[in-house]
């Protein structure tokens, strides 16, 4: 995988998730299928490894009710995923928008497949049914 980073575990929003504390100090936690996507250098490194297999990106915003009920669904699918804190990392957001030619929505989910975006869903769209159809069609040779 790319960056085992910590995810952060703070908003309104955000799901309860074992392991995170909800008083007034901000605690980080790392889900176990996510990879943190914080910087360009990170990015780079998805997009590689994108060559090689489906990827997964997910754009998650902690203080979206919308992106919370998101990261719930994506809790549930099977692949790993690397995810990008929206609220966190402009920078890399902005990248990935001009890199795949999609326009950047949070919350959002892209499947990356030979350094390109193939799939993507935004807000209510983003589904375990969905991502899970969109890797396996990724998954498959071309004809």
């Amino acid at each position: 995988m790319v960056n085992a980073a910590r995810v952060p575990c703070w908003g309104f929003s955000t799901p309860r998730v074992a392991g995170c504390s909800w008083g007034n100090v901000k605690r980080d936690i790392l889900p176990t299928h996510y990879d943190h996507i914080a910087s360009i250098a990170d990015l780079d490194r998805l997009f590689d490894e994108s060559a090689s297999r489906v990827i997964i990106l997910f754009n998650h915003d902690p203080s979206c009710p919308i992106s919370a009920r998101a990261f719930r669904e994506m809790a549930q699918v099977s692949h790993d995923a690397a995810i990008v804190d929206v609220s966190r990392s402009r920078e890399v957001t902005a990248a990935v928008a001009r890199r795949t030619g999609l326009r950047h929505e949070s919350p959002q989910v892209l499947v990356l497949s030979d350094r390109r975006g193939v799939w993507s869903a935004s807000h209510f769209a983003i589904s375990v049914a969905a991502v899970e159809q969109a890797v396996n069609l990724a998954s498959q040779p071309p004809e």
